[in-house]
């Protein structure tokens, strides 16, 4: 045993006794282990009290506890330092760990109850939690210093940038003026072999003289001249996307002096001329996206649809840089939707041999559901792709180009994106109206009614004449396309114009040429199915061209085809519109003036009897058990049954065995007994004296007659005595009057006069810039200073100016166009940028450029200049003003429409909603830049629940987090 566990001199327990147990021995086995009899002996004797004899042997002695109480009970001095006080903290918690461990093994019941007292006092010490407050407070100090100053540094460089920034703008550059320029224009249109060595020299010089843009930028042109050139090639291509990455001002003069020439410059046969121009694109958009958006959504129709092209090209030089801008591009979208899908959008046109793309991100995007607004870059990617699909041979293509197209009409962040694009579409919608395939009519269809909702001018100048021609002299899958797109068309029109069209669309369906006559019928037909309850006025006035315009035709007739759909749809919903027509149809085909006639009106009065058996059936789907069509009272009203049960019976007399057959087949099939007729008998005889009295025609009248004079001897009523007066020909209650307007010309097939551009053509946009550019010229180089200027610098001046007008015209601010005043700011502002790096030190003309850039922009705006200042003005405390918004979640959730988002600044909004009103679809919306038209420079933070515990962990007040989350 001594050997196992030490040397005798070890611990007292070793040789076999426990220290504070008495002698008892400590049982081992042979083995020299203890036998679990003897360890559990040995453990009793352990946990058994002291002898009360040992306590009585020192009365006077303190025990060990109230000694360490009383020692406690002392207050230690308070240490100064914060060292000090972390280091008496530290050895007092070792004091407090030593008597809660002594705690935890005293076995005695009331030692330990001390024991806890004493750890008790020892944890309520004063000094003790004045040093642990101390030190807590200390620490929490030190991190807020430290979260703040690293706040304040993360703004530090940026500032400084900010700074470094601005006086590299500011600062001129030297070794431009017009002499350097001149040396450059002769080295560059030198020839011979003099040239060869003086070229490499000026392309140099350009891309060295780059920031100064007054000089340098005209000079663009003559180095896209250089891009074919072997040696030359390489430099001038630097040279160039060097002067456009560093035009000052930042993005004004692009649209006008440098896409024109690129745009030229990729139309060249030469290879490295068209890759070299598209290159150069990729700087033009970085500098357009943020200084001049409204011009660069201008030009990225007419961009595309060339790098859409050149996309086609052999060579790979140029399709990889065609791929690079419309990644480029890609990174403009803003729309969230199409931004998810902007890789694939690339793709497809990058590659548009693969026919694979193109049908899959059709697909996405027909399946997609929209939930914001569309910009100008989505549209640019969006478009080709559309007019691609509306090419391929495959329906489902064309069904989804056609559904993208209406859904981003409608979706436009503004309008104006659309136009330039329409050229191109139009006539390919029109194609695809005499497409074989239903769906792909019907969504072509949609997308002609959708352009009169979105663009009514443009709809009612080109797209409605066209349609009302091919109605009236169309074949016949070209006057069923057409019809299926003017009832699109009526549907989105206002209702009071579409109630003006009803005159000239009866006045079609009745024309004396059959084809015109088959192309309205074939619209009768196609406008309840689009219009629904919305063509319920309309029923009154042309349920009679349709049932007239019967003609019996096995193959093709529209007429009854038309009278059905109508009945089938509105025959229980209101009936009683339908009875005037019915009654009319009947009693005018009752008189003919030669067998011709009379065989066609007896096709018709058989149509029309077989139609209003179908009515009956229709509002007999709403009787219950043992009711007929008398008492079938949960449709229309008893009048209108009975007035439909009298005409029917009227039709059993009808001297025709056609029309008797199918109208004994009806009044069965509405119950018609005895009974019933002596129900109605009195409605009976109304019906008949009312077509007795000639109203309803002669053969009506006949009829009448004959139908009395059975009942009269039946003894169902009494014969009237007198004698029947002259009968007039019938005639269906008078439409309203046609009259010659723009509505007469457009269904006549013809323009209506125009009231503008409707197609916002380019020639319109660009007369108008020359315009504004001419107004600038002339109010700018009346100032004498101004004059004084180089001309590079006072052209540059001039395409700066109109450029800054022409954004201001287009800009919004707090939902109203930018002010005159406003805009005049604008452009001293950027004047001076402008004049800082082209003829700095003119202290006069930068005076005066406030009262210069005010004048220029009024003699550009005009009378609008006042206008625009005294009804919208300069607002700049708002942040955020967002028209149309529209916000949805989910498959389609649509929660909010049509809505106004507006913020401004220093102010706080509370959004207050039920659950699921969209209240945190909103934030997140708002505070991850999804608001399609909300500046990119504002700053948001989503402060939500889910970082309640890392906000726990900082120090920083609400608005430091706040400031710290927006410049992570």
């Amino acid at each position: 045993f001594g050997s196992r566990f030490g040397s005798e001199s070890g611990p007292a327990w070793a040789a076999g006794v426990r220290p504070g147990t008495g002698s008892a021995p400590l049982l081992r086995d042979q083995a020299g282990a203890m036998s679990r009899f003897a360890a559990a002996q040995a453990k009793a004797a352990a946990s058994a009290p002291a002898p009360k004899v040992a306590a009585k042997a020192t009365p006077k002695a303190k025990t060990a506890a109230a000694v360490v109480a009383g020692a406690s009970a002392k207050a230690a001095p308070m240490p100064k330092t914060l060292d000090d006080m972390k280091k008496f903290v530290k050895a007092h918690e070792s004091k407090i760990d030593d008597k809660e461990e002594e705690a935890r093994n005293e076995p005695n019941k009331k030692n330990k109850k001390d024991l806890e007292a004493v750890v008790k006092k020892l944890r309520e010490d004063p000094t003790y939690t004045k040093c642990q407050e101390n030190i807590k407070e200390a620490e929490a100090a030190a991190k807020r210093e430290a979260e703040r100053a690293a706040l304040s540094a993360s703004s530090a460089p940026k500032a400084k940038a900010a700074t470094k920034e601005v006086a590299k703008v500011e600062a001129p550059v030297e070794g431009a003026s017009e002499q350097a320029m001149a040396e450059i224009d002769a080295a560059l249109e030198a020839s011979g072999k003099d040239a060869a060595a003086a070229k490499p020299g000026a392309v140099a010089k350009l891309e060295a003289l780059a920031a100064s843009t007054a000089y340098v930028l005209p000079r663009l042109e003559k180095l896209i001249n250089l891009f074919a050139d072997s040696k030359l090639g390489a430099p001038a291509v630097k040279a160039a996307t060097a002067i456009v990455s560093k035009i000052s001002p930042e993005g004004h003069g692009i649209a006008s002096l440098v896409l024109p020439a690129l745009l030229v410059g990729m139309d060249d046969k030469r290879w490295k001329v068209k890759a070299a121009c598209i290159e150069v694109l990729k700087p033009c958009f970085q500098q357009m996206a943020t200084a001049t958006p409204a011009q660069l959504s201008e030009c990225l129709p007419k961009i595309v649809p060339k790098l859409a092209e050149a996309a086609l090209e052999v060579r790979a030089e140029i399709r990889n840089a065609t791929g690079g801008v419309l990644r480029e591009i890609g990174n403009l979208v803003a729309s969230p939707e199409i931004k998810k899908l902007s890789a694939d959008l690339v793709t497809a046109l990058a590659e548009p041999t693969n026919q694979k793309h193109t049908q899959g991100v059709l697909a996405k995007m027909g399946n997609q559901t929209f939930m914001s607004l569309i910009d100008a870059a989505s549209l640019a990617l969006l478009m080709p792709i559309v007019v691609r699909g509306l090419r391929e041979r495959e329906p489902m293509s064309k069904k989804w180009s056609a559904q993208i197209f209406g859904s981003t009409s409608r979706l436009v962040a503004d309008v104006e994106f659309i136009k330039a694009y329409l050229p191109s579409i139009v006539p390919m919608l029109e194609e695809t109206l005499t497409d074989p395939v239903a769906e792909v009519q019907r969504e072509s269809a949609k997308c002609f009614g959708i352009l009169e909702q979105v663009l009514p001018e443009f709809s009612r100048q080109k797209t409605s004449p066209w349609l009302f021609e091919k109605l009236r002299a169309g074949e016949e899958g070209e006057q069923t396309g057409a019809a299926l797109a003017i009832a699109e068309v009526l549907m989105q029109m206002d209702k009071v114009r579409a109630a003006e069209f009803i005159p000239e669309l009866v006045a079609g369906a009745i024309d004396e040429k059959a084809s015109i006559r088959a192309g309205f019928l074939e619209l009768t037909d196609t406008m309840p199915q689009a219009m629904k309850m919305d063509f319920v006025p309309f029923i009154e006035p042309l349920f009679p061209a349709m049932l007239m315009g019967i003609t019996g035709n096995k193959d093709s007739d529209p007429g009854f085809r038309a009278s059905q759909a109508l009945v089938m749809r509105f025959g229980d919903l209101c009936p009683e519109l339908l009875m005037p027509a019915f009654e009319g149809a009947f009693a005018a085909t009752l008189n003919s003036s030669s067998p011709e006639e009379r065989q066609r009106q007896l096709v018709v009065r058989e149509k029309v009897t077989t139609l209003l058996g179908k009515a009956a059936e229709k509002i007999l789907e709403h009787k219950k058990f043992g009711q007929d069509l008398l008492t079938c009272e949960d449709c229309s009203t008893k009048e209108t049954r009975e007035r439909l049960l009298c005409l029917a019976f009227l039709m059993r007399f009808d001297v025709d065995a056609g029309v008797k057959r199918v109208a004994n087949g009806t009044w069965k099939n509405v119950g018609g007994a005895p009974k019933l007729q002596k129900a109605i008998s009195s409605s009976i005889e109304k019906l008949c004296l009312r077509f007795r009295g000639g109203e309803m025609g002669p053969g009506a009248q006949k009829l009448a007659n004959e139908v009395l004079e059975t009942l009269a001897k039946e003894g169902e009523v009494t014969a009237p005595e007198s004698a029947s007066p002259e009968a007039k020909p019938f005639a269906f209650p008078a439409v309203p009057e046609r009259r010659q307007n723009d509505i007469a010309l457009i269904v006549a097939g013809q323009t209506p006069s125009a009231n503008g551009d409707a197609s916002g053509g380019e020639k319109a946009s660009q007369a108008a810039r020359d315009r504004t550019m001419s107004a600038v010229g002339e109010l700018l180089e009346r100032d004498k200073d101004f004059r004084a200027l180089p001309q590079s610098v006072r052209s540059h001046c001039h395409a700066v100016s109109a450029s800054v007008i022409a954004e201001g015209k287009k800009r919004k601010k707090a939902g109203k166009a930018q002010s005159g005043k406003a805009i005049a700011s604008d452009l001293a502002e950027i004047l001076k940028v402008a004049l800082a790096g082209a003829a700095p030190g003119d202290s006069n003309l930068l005076a005066n450029l406030p009262t210069l850039a005010e004048a220029t922009v009024r003699a550009a705006l005009g009378d609008a200049f006042d206008t625009s200042t005294a009804s919208g003005g300069d607002d700049s405390e708002t942040l955020l003003h967002v028209e149309d918004l529209m916000l949805m979640y989910g498959g389609g959730h649509l929660l909010l429409k049509d809505t106004v988002l507006e913020m401004k600044k220093n102010q706080r909004y509370g959004v207050v909603g039920h659950n699921g009103a969209g209240k945190t679809t909103l934030m997140k919306e708002i505070a991850s830049h999804r608001i399609v038209g909300m500046p990119q420079d504002l700053k948001c933070v989503h402060v939500d629940d889910s970082k309640l515990g890392e906000m726990s962990k900082s120090y920083l007040t609400a608005l430091e987090y706040c400031i710290k989350m927006a410049k992570d």
